[in-house]
């Protein structure tokens, strides 16, 4: 108990002490006050003094130049990075070692000595510093971050299912795009992201390789603003901006993201489920073929001198205990995961349509239904939110051929 106690309270300090700056801007943002600290009443007279045109020109050019830059460079170094991490998984244990070694030199690295090295390497090579270089800059040690983002999932991915998609007929690059790619995109996909917050955070690179064209990102901009003594007050309303606008992002990629989690693990059930209903339709298939022999098309056997309907409803818990690898559990049967459980299904129902006694084509085939109820629990929500629920169905028939 004390123990939990304590590691809440290490938890809302810590939170406190990240998150009470950026409401300390939130708040003066809606001041006209100069000085931050000096509250005057509220006004929202900073943004639309932000948003005024021609009075913070030099600002607003900032964000663009900052926003396209980070853009840019984030796409750049997430396409280049994917590449790098499928090579670099791709090679035998000793080299891959090696070039993983020279892949974390640039992040161990400082970033004035990067931003040293990339300026010599433009002057070496007689290139213009300027926006160009800024963006080259960017991609060159954002991309070491995105390696490292990719690479764990393709050393969670199943190594056979590349081969599969060749032997089932695919081209490298039709199995590279259906196959490696979706597999990998969540570690794009934050590759992205991370390239994109360090592009846009960063000062030391950029102030080395932006050249004296008049170029300027918010960074540099706010390091020039304050030698001159002071922050310009529309800063405040812009970090406010620029927060809830990442904010907002980052809600919208937590949602897909849970709703991609959501969408593979039903996927992957009603796959399970599909399987052991076929089995079920299986199970059924002697008596199915008797009747279908003897000119009838239904679940039927003879018995004496009369015909009998025959069904087999079989074990459809066990087989997806099986395939799913979940454990009975009271009502639910349970993919357990860490302290808590990934999903759980329950309500499992199981009905068979026998196709009528009659010979010939008959109207209506012999037909296995099956449906659970899935319940997942949301990976945000502090456990305060209830789970997701969702009735998966699946279904496997016979069709009579003579």
């Amino acid at each position: 108990m004390v123990k939990k106690i304590f590691a809440q309270t290490y938890l809302w300090v810590l939170l406190l002490l990240l998150y009470s700056p950026i409401v300390i801007i939130v708040i003066y943002s809606f001041t006209e006050a100069k000085v931050l600290g000096n509250w005057t009443g509220f006004s929202t007279k900073l943004y639309s003094s932000l948003f005024n045109t021609g009075a913070h020109h030099s600002l607003m050019n900032a964000l663009v130049n900052t926003i396209t830059i980070a853009l840019l460079a984030a796409t750049a170094s997430t396409l280049l990075g994917s590449i790098a991490a499928i090579g670099i998984f791709n090679l035998k244990a000793r080299s891959r070692k090696a070039i993983g070694f020279v892949n974390s030199i640039p992040i161990l690295n400082g970033d004035i000595i990067t931003g040293i090295s990339l300026f010599l390497l433009f002057v070496s090579l007689g290139i213009t510093q300027g926006y160009t270089t800024v963006v080259l800059a960017h991609i060159t040690f954002c991309t070491p971050y995105v390696v490292l983002s990719v690479l764990p999932r393709l050393k969670q991915m199943n190594p056979n299912i590349y081969e599969a998609a060749l032997d089932l007929g695919a081209t490298p690059m039709q199995a590279l795009r259906k196959v490696i790619i979706p597999e990998i995109r969540p570690g794009m996909i934050s590759g992205f992201m991370l390239a994109l917050t360090l592009s846009i955070d960063d000062f030391a690179v950029t102030v080395f390789t932006i050249g004296n064209q008049g170029l300027e990102t918010l960074s540099t901009y706010i390091y020039a603003d304050a030698r001159k003594g002071g922050l310009t007050p529309e800063l405040r309303p812009l970090s406010t901006i620029i927060f809830v606008v990442v904010l907002a992002l980052l809600i919208a990629l937590c949602v897909l993201a849970e709703f991609f989690r959501l969408s593979i693990i039903a996927y992957g059930v009603r796959n399970a489920l599909q399987e052991s209903v076929i089995s079920v339709a299986t199970t059924n298939y002697n008596e199915v073929y008797d009747g279908l022999r003897e000119g009838y098309s239904g679940g039927y056997f003879m018995t004496g001198d009369c015909w009998e309907e025959t069904l087999d409803y079989g074990d459809v818990y066990t087989r997806l205990d099986r395939l799913l690898g979940t454990n009975p559990d009271g009502a639910y049967h349970v993919k357990w995961q860490g302290n808590g459980y990934e999903y759980r299904v329950t309500d499992l129902n199981v009905s068979i349509s026998n196709a009528p006694f009659a010979p010939g084509n008959a109207s209506q085939n012999f037909e296995a239904d099956v449906s659970v109820q899935l319940e997942i629990p949301l990976s945000f929500g502090w456990e305060a939110l209830p789970p997701v629920g969702m009735t998966i169905r699946a279904k496997a028939a016979y069709m009579p051929k003579f």
